[in-house]
C-alpha cells in the first residue's frame, strides 16, 4: 500500500510541477488526489462481513488510508494536519 502510494503521489507531484501548478491551484490538485485516493477505499462493513475481515491478513481500509497518509508530508502540509492531531506523524521527510 505505503510503496505505492507514495510512487503515485511523487509522479502526481512531479506532473503537477511540470504543468506549470503552483499555489492554491497546486495545492487544490494535491487535495483532491488525497480525497480521491481515500474514497478509493472507503466501505462499510456489514456485520456479516466483518467475521470474514477478522480472517483476512490485510488491515481494515480505514487503517490502509489513514496509516499511508499519515506518511505524507504533503498531505500534512496542504490539510493543516498538526503535532496532535490524528493523523500526525513526525515523519519531515517523504519516504520516497
Amino acid at each position: 500500500d505505503i510503496g505505492g502510494f507514495l510512487n503515485a503521489e511523487k509522479t502526481f507531484i512531479e506532473y503537477l510541477i511540470e504543468s506549470g501548478y503552483t499555489g492554491a491551484n497546486y495545492d487544490r490538485e494535491l487535495k483532491s488526489f488525497y480525497t480521491f485516493y481515500a474514497k478509493e477505499w472507503r466501505t462499510i462493513n456489514k456485520p456479516k462481513f466483518v467475521s470474514f475481515l477478522l480472517k483476512d491478513s490485510h488491515s481494515l481500509a480505514k487503517y490502509r488510508v489513514n496509516s499511508v497518509l499519515s506518511l505524507s508530508p504533503h498531505f500534512h502540509r496542504v490539510f493543516g494536519i498538526e503535532t496532535g492531531h490524528k493523523l500526525y506523524s513526525a515523519l519531515k521527510e517523504p519516504l520516497l
